[in-house]
């Protein structure tokens, strides 16, 4: 049986993760995070629709993002520079913060709208982004084919993914071993002794990205990350490159 996530973590009642009490929004993250999530994620499904078994696709016709905060903002931003992207719908539980959201988006040219959770089932590309301690997506919610991103849950005691999305879904991670060890999408899903098994298969990012992954057709494809430490190392050389280039003579002068 298909499942569906339960409604209120993305409507207006009080689920879990919708930040501090009263509704005041949850600190925003450091800069580093909001560059190196996003651009982690943009190529993993960049990759992944690149991998879709009816060929290979090179655009998003419609983005749904599951949240409203700064990360939620950020990858849709990412995701329509990398690819082009018809249109945005910005999913969350507070009408004030999804029309921020909104705003934000247009701001920096992107077809952005208020959306609902019918829209998780029109869309070719879903991201969550949300705090949300219970799942916000389940197999019930998405497209057949869709490709999922779930870049919002921390440890294992978090997740914002059915355990029937996870089982059906071809998977994707940054390493197997820390995903299995740290990621709640997963923990949830299995247990740690049938993930080592390899009853379903996980590939690794680098495989995806190699070219060594091969999707099912009418099945959809999870990216599920949890953060490492060599994507901030590899967001910063990036900027000190572009900062030797640009600046010489200041990043001269910062090594001093």
């Amino acid at each position: 049986m298909r499942g569906r996530a339960c409604p209120s973590a993305l409507s207006g009642a009080p689920a879990g993760g919708g930040g501090p009490p009263g509704g005041a929004p949850p600190p925003p993250p450091p800069r580093l995070t909001t560059l190196r999530t996003p651009a982690v994620t943009a190529v993993a499904v960049t990759a992944l629709l690149a991998a879709d078994p009816t060929g290979a696709r090179t655009s998003i016709g419609h983005l749904a993002v599951a949240g409203s905060g700064p990360q939620a903002v950020e990858h849709a931003l990412t995701l329509a520079d990398r690819l082009p992207v018809e249109r945005v719908s910005v999913i969350g539980r507070t009408p004030d913060r999804v029309a921020s959201a909104v705003a934000a988006l247009r701001a920096a040219g992107v077809a952005a709208e208020a959306g609902s959770r019918d829209d998780l089932a029109t869309a070719d590309v879903v991201v969550a982004a949300t705090s949300s301690p219970t799942p916000v997506l389940d197999l019930d919610d998405v497209r057949a084919d869709a490709v999922v991103a779930a870049i919002g849950s921390h440890g294992r005691d978090h997740r914002e993914l059915g355990d029937r999305l996870v089982r059906a879904a071809d998977l994707v991670v940054e390493a197997r071993a820390s995903a299995i060890r740290e990621n709640g999408n997963l923990a949830a899903a299995r247990t740690d002794e049938e993930w080592a098994s390899g009853v379903q298969p996980i590939a690794n990012l680098a495989e995806l990205v190699r070219g060594e992954f091969v999707r099912r057709p009418e099945a959809p494809a999870v990216y599920t990350g949890v953060g490492m430490a060599w994507e901030d190392l590899a967001v910063v050389e990036r900027i000190m490159e572009s900062t030797r280039r640009d600046e010489p003579f200041a990043s001269e002068e910062a090594y001093r």
